[in-house]
């Protein structure tokens, strides 16, 4: 049995849609940053914004098919996404 590396299938987005949302996704996060920075009556806006940031990078990374990074971000997404869950719900 021969083993294959299988990579994302480019032809459902175009060329450069990587690009465009690995740059949204670092816009959100560094906005959670701020967020974060300006105190804790932001945390919700922090908590959301980070998910979604982190959201967006673990989906760059898929296409990627980078291991590292999508360890990093399923990891933050479950960290930031539980304690947004904790906090609000």
């Amino acid at each position: 049995m021969k083993l294959t590396k299988q990579t994302p299938d480019k032809n459902w987005y175009p060329d450069n849609f990587d690009w465009y949302l690995k740059w949204a996704a670092t816009v959100a996060i560094l906005t959670s940053v701020v967020f974060r920075n300006a105190g804790p009556e932001w945390r919700a806006f922090d908590l959301s914004i980070g998910t979604i940031g982190t959201i967006l990078w673990l989906w760059v990374s898929i296409m990627w098919n980078d291991r590292a990074l999508i360890i990093l971000n399923a990891s933050m997404t479950l960290l930031l996404g539980t304690a947004f869950i904790r906090e609000f719900l």
